[in-house]
């Protein structure tokens, strides 16, 4: 298994939180296949604001848990833990399901997609905040940056 340094893990959530959402968000650009209306920019809105407060949230959940680990080196798969693959599963499963079905209409797919993947993309931008944080923090106790990077040779 790959293992990284355990703040790391920061990048690679946000890595993979950045990937999902800019795949989701573009399945929903392009399932406008006609100019958005006000209710739809009113609906992309509401997802938008619903599902980033949910992955504001669980950022913050698994950030505390990624800085409580306490060996320098992590298996990546210790990004998420066992309940978030779980939902992470059931989310994309629902989804492809709902979309590939043909019972929801193409305008909701367009909004809904754009607001869950756009704030998919936010949750990562806060991922990579916090790790520049952390790491800035952690590297102030050292005199030169390569004594930091040694520590984790």
């Amino acid at each position: 298994m790959l293992r990284v340094p355990t703040k790391a893990l920061l990048m690679v959530a946000a890595l993979l939180w950045l990937i999902a959402g800019s795949f989701v968000c573009a399945v929903g650009v392009n399932a406008a296949s006609e100019a958005w209306t006000f209710n739809m920019a009113i609906g992309f809105l509401v997802v938008f604001a619903l599902f980033f407060g949910m992955f504001a949230s669980i950022c913050r959940r698994h950030t505390k848990r990624i800085c409580a680990y306490e060996p320098e080196l992590m298996g990546i798969t210790k990004v998420l833990d066992p309940p978030a693959y779980i939902i992470l599963l059931l989310m994309v499963g629902m989804g492809a399901s709902a979309r590939i079905s043909g019972l929801i209409p193409e305008y909701i797919i367009a909004f809904f997609y754009s607001g869950l993947g756009a704030a998919l993309v936010i949750a990562a931008i806060i991922y990579i905040i916090t790790y520049v944080a952390i790491c800035e923090e952690l590297t102030s106790g050292f005199d030169k940056a390569s004594d930091f990077y040694h520590r984790f040779s």
